[in-house]
């Protein structure tokens, strides 16, 4: 798993300042923006930029140095544990369909979530808030 947290920020990283493509923030840009789609896969993403799935994971690779599987679950996580800590949404099952996943189990179960964020899903949320399965 890429190690470094992700950037969903629409702010130029440095190289890109150095007159690289603009790709890597469409890319960025299009993962936000479909976050909550449980249908949105790489295949679906090279699609949406008229490139080969394999094209993709050699850009996406290159450019911001995970796969696109890698950066499209990291990137659930990542606002997913957001949403969890500003207390978003009422329940740990909200807050996964809005990210996408489809199995709120699947996100909640400690491998998943605590691999990215070091805690049980339930341990971010709002502490005034209760969890609620």
């Amino acid at each position: 798993m890429h190690n470094t947290p992700i950037s969903l920020s629409s702010s130029p990283p440095g190289w890109l300042q150095s007159g690289q493509s603009k790709w890597p923030l469409a890319f960025k840009a299009f993962v936000k923006h479909e976050i909550g789609n449980p249908q949105l896969s790489v295949q679906m993403i090279a699609d949406h930029f008229n490139i080969s799935s394999r094209q993709l994971q050699r850009r996406v690779q290159e450019q911001l140095g995970c796969s696109p599987l890698q950066f499209l679950r990291e990137a659930r996580l990542q606002t997913a544990r957001s949403y969890l800590l500003e207390g978003r949404f009422a329940t740990i099952r909200r807050t996964a369909e809005a990210v996408g996943f489809q199995d709120q189990r699947y996100f909640a179960q400690p491998i998943v979530y605590r691999r990215y964020s070091g805690r049980h899903a339930g341990a971010s949320h709002c502490p005034r808030n209760p969890v609620r399965y």
